[in-house]
């Protein structure tokens, strides 16, 4: 079903459709990538009388969508801070990783991330955050005591659970 056509249904039978705004700007533009499905049923009247009333169903799936987008690259250095906006509609929640060289025996930084302090672990992953419910949610981020040998970078992810 065409874009402009399920508009013109939804339109039709007094409703408004908003799947996955949030998401992602395609998925706020183009509701032709959830599955739709509007029916309408209507009673038979008597002879002469108006058939003005009836029902509807509506019906739709909004794909899962997560995603993390930082304020700049994540450098990690002593006293180096910034933010982060997570965002999942996962209901279950999702989980938020960094990933980063491994690091070596003589290397440690402290993070703190969303007021949870931690020492970056030393196998290049570390779990910066779960959720257990679907969300939108900006997180600050900041470095404590830093001793790296060469530049260290984190890279963000996000599962959902």
């Amino acid at each position: 079903m065409s874009r402009s056509i399920s508009a013109r249904l939804a339109q039709a039978a007094g409703i408004a459709l908003v799947l996955g705004a949030a998401a992602s700007p395609a998925l706020a533009t183009d509701i032709s990538r959830a599955n739709v499905v509007i029916s309408m049923t209507s009673e038979p009247g008597m002879p002469g009388q108006s058939q003005a009333g009836g029902t509807f169903q509506v019906m739709a799936r909004v794909p899962v969508a997560c995603w993390v987008r930082p304020d700049s690259t994540v450098i990690v250095e002593n006293g180096g801070s910034g933010g982060v906006l997570e965002a999942c509609n996962n209901p279950g929640g999702f989980t938020v990783t960094a990933n980063y060289r491994p690091l070596k025996a003589t290397e440690k930084a402290e993070m703190v991330y969303d007021e949870r302090p931690f020492d970056l672990s030393k196998s290049g992953a570390q779990i910066l955050r779960q959720s257990s419910m679907a969300t939108i949610k900006r997180v600050n981020y900041r470095f404590g005591a830093v001793e790296v040998d060469e530049p260290l970078v984190l890279s963000l992810t996000i599962q959902p659970i």
